[in-house]
Parts: C-alpha cells; structure tokens; sequence
C-alpha cells in the first residue's frame, strides 16, 4: 500500500496514486534532514485541506527511531510522546495522533539529487479504503510437481486500494 511503485496485478501504491498532497522535506527540492517545521508543515497542510480527526502518521522504522525520536520543539521538548493504550501503534503519538510503523514504507527513494530517502504520511484513516473479496480461490496441480510426489496449490484473495479524496493523503518526501 505504501510503496513507491505499483506491481502489476497488484493494487494501486498510495506514492502512485493521483492527486496526492506532498510536501519536500525543508522545502528542498532535493529533501533533507527531518525538523520540527517539517511536522509544523504537515500539520499546516491539514489545517488548509480542512482534515477532521481522527489523523495518524504513517512512516519506515528508520524514520521512527532514527528521526523522530531526535527531534524536539522549540522550547526543547521530544516531539513524540510515549502513548501506550493502543497496542496496534508503535506506542507513540505525533502532535496528538498515533503513529504507525511499516517497513512497506521505503528508506531507498530519491528525492531529487537525494538517496536513501524515506517518507511520511498524515492522513485520516478515513481516506484510505480497502476493497476485499470475501472469496478465495484454491487451485490445485497434481501434474506440475509429479516427478517429485507433490502437488502445487494457488491460493488467491482480491485485495484493492482506494484512496479519496486523495489530497487528504500528506505525504512528506525527500528524509535522509
């Protein structure tokens, strides 16, 4: 869902999708360093796209305990606070909305003369939408593996991806 690029057969990848909002990281063109304007910028955004709670954030490992566990306000305070009563979180909270970790999210994009780059996502969980099939399909093959007294099985789900509107989807580009 997060990738940068959409597989074939596969589902569409939030970073392909769009009419997504993005923004540089330090306004760079070439990304940067991550900083509390960075949030600050994200947070703006939203308040422009006119976003309702709840929000959430959405980013690599790397950037979670690499990046934003560093930064600080302007008065000297960790930005991320430990926030425990969800479980399904990473167990912090980002200007007051949780934060999940994926490694589906990459730490080797390019952002222009950038590399090894990764992103982050604000958005309202609200815009994102997941498609499921309540079928699933099982084919068997007896003749492909005979040789060896095996037996191939393909199981299949259809899974989809929507995200609308798509400009309520922040992405933040271009973290070294």
């Amino acid at each position: 869902m997060f990738a940068s690029s959409t597989q074939s057969n596969a589902p569409g990848a939030l970073m392909s999708a769009a009419g997504i909002t993005t923004i540089n990281t330090g306004g760079s063109a070439n990304g940067g360093n991550l900083a509390y304007s960075d949030i600050l910028a994200c947070m703006l955004k939203a308040s422009q796209l006119k976003l309702k709670p709840p929000l959430a954030w959405f980013c690599s490992p790397r950037t979670l305990y690499s990046r934003l566990l560093g930064l600080i306000d302007t008065t000297s305070r960790p930005l991320l606070i430990p926030d425990v009563t969800d479980p399904a979180t990473s167990g912090y909270s980002l200007m007051g909305y949780p934060v999940f970790v994926t490694t589906s999210i990459s730490e080797t994009e390019a952002l222009g003369s950038g590399s090894n780059q990764s992103h982050l996502v604000l958005t309202t969980p609200r815009s994102i939408h997941v498609a499921q099939d309540g079928d699933v399909s099982m084919e068997i093959s007896l003749e492909a593996y005979f040789d060896s007294a095996q037996a191939g099985l393909r199981i299949g789900h259809q899974v989809d991806l929507g995200y609308a509107p798509p400009a309520s989807v922040i992405v933040l580009l271009g973290i070294n």
